[in-house]
């Protein structure tokens, strides 16, 4: 999917109306949106946008029972009523913090990321072993010849998450704390 395909989805799920011509109707009429907007996909890394992805909501489902004995109607009319009462639908901070950890294990893994856990022994990184380097420098110790400006800026992103966002400035250069490389044995 395109960039500006992405960015117009992500308008229009977080749009809280829709914009609709009724019948015979003159011009358009706005109304509150009534809508959930789900999706199912098989694969378990989909979400390919390196943001937090707070519009998608991740749930594993392993089975759906749909003759449940719920009343469908009594549900979305109390939820409804909650909702008039003053009941907010949007999710706590506790909540959203959840979500995100949740939909981080469903992000597609790039080549950058993939090279990162391939290549370094994260496990290893103490203060006696680290290595200061900056995006690039790791990047083209992975093999990558001229790196973009995006791979660089998503290396450097990953780096701070799996070194516990250590880093420090010198002489201009951004330089991230590197463990050394896995050793690649004789088996």
């Amino acid at each position: 999917m395109r960039r500006a395909d992405r960015e117009a989805l992500k308008n229009f799920i977080t749009r809280d109306y829709d914009i609709m011509r009724l019948p015979y109707a003159a011009k358009d009429s706005r109304f509150p949106r009534r809508t959930v907007l789900f999706a199912s996909v098989n694969p378990k890394w989909y979400l390919a946008d390196a943001g937090i992805n707070r519009r998608y909501w991740t749930v594993a489902c392993t089975a759906i029972n749909s003759y449940h004995d719920i009343d469908m109607q009594q549900l979305w009319a109390q939820l409804a009523l909650d909702y008039k009462a003053g009941e907010s639908y949007k999710m706590t901070s506790e909540e959203f913090a959840l979500m995100k950890g949740i939909n981080e294990e469903h992000q597609t893994l790039s080549a950058v990321k993939d090279m990162l856990y391939c290549t370094y022994d994260w496990a290893a990184l103490t203060p006696y072993n680290t290595r200061w380097l900056t995006a690039t420098e790791i990047l083209r110790e992975m093999d990558f010849k001229s790196p973009s400006k995006g791979e660089i800026t998503e290396c450097a992103l990953e780096v701070r998450k799996l070194n516990g966002n250590e880093g420090k400035v010198r002489g201009g250069s951004r330089l991230l704390a590197c463990p050394p490389k896995i050793s690649k044995g004789l088996f």
